[in-house]
């Protein structure tokens, strides 16, 4: 018996773009050309959980302040098998559309309120792309020769860092250690 698989559909949210302008923008253009289903998701979306918004079943889960949509674009995946989503990832990089808030739905986030997985997302975001500003300047740092022993301690701090996980419920103190850590570095 074959295995059921879901439909692709990918749910946009571009807060610089109305209702009217939505079809003509680049990346739901490019989703149509690639065949994956595509809808706009709206403010008043961000307080429903992930389910009610893919299923467009109705009903609230958040209201008030915690309902509040991104800053930034947001695109949510379902149904896409991986070398579709790696397709798909790949055209946006050649056509230079960037998404940061991506997230793929899974039976553990489908019943989040979708302000809450926005914000997740978007925490995750920020610790990785601190990660990684700390981890350019510290294999910068350490491929200078010879080294100024004054950058000694505060290259092993960097190290000792960048090999540490962040805590479950300490993502944001985490991302602003890695932050600090890589301004001291280039203060040095």
């Amino acid at each position: 018996m074959r295995a059921r698989t879901q439909r692709e559909l990918v749910l946009l949210y571009l807060p610089d773009t109305g209702a009217d302008d939505f079809a003509g923008a680049p990346l739901p253009r490019l989703l149509q050309s690639l065949r994956i289903s595509c809808r706009q998701l709206t403010a008043d979306d961000f307080g429903r959980t992930v389910a009610q918004v893919f299923t467009g079943a109705p009903g609230v889960a958040v209201t008030g302040d915690d309902a509040v949509p991104p800053a930034a674009p947001l695109m949510l995946m379902q149904g896409l098998e991986r070398p579709r989503m790696d397709k798909l990832l790949q055209a946006m990089r050649e056509h230079d559309l960037q998404v940061d808030l991506k997230a793929v739905v899974t039976p553990q986030n489908q019943r989040w309120p979708l302000c809450r997985l926005a914000g997740e997302i978007g925490r995750e975001h920020q610790l990785m792309n601190a990660y990684f500003a700390l981890q350019g300047r510290y294999k910068a740092m350490r491929a200078v020769s010879p080294q100024p022993e004054s950058w000694a301690e505060p290259l092993a701090r960097a190290e000792t860092l960048l090999n540490t996980r962040p805590p479950e419920d300490g993502a944001e103190a985490h991302t602003r250690l890695l932050q600090q850590m890589a301004d001291e570095l280039a203060g040095l």
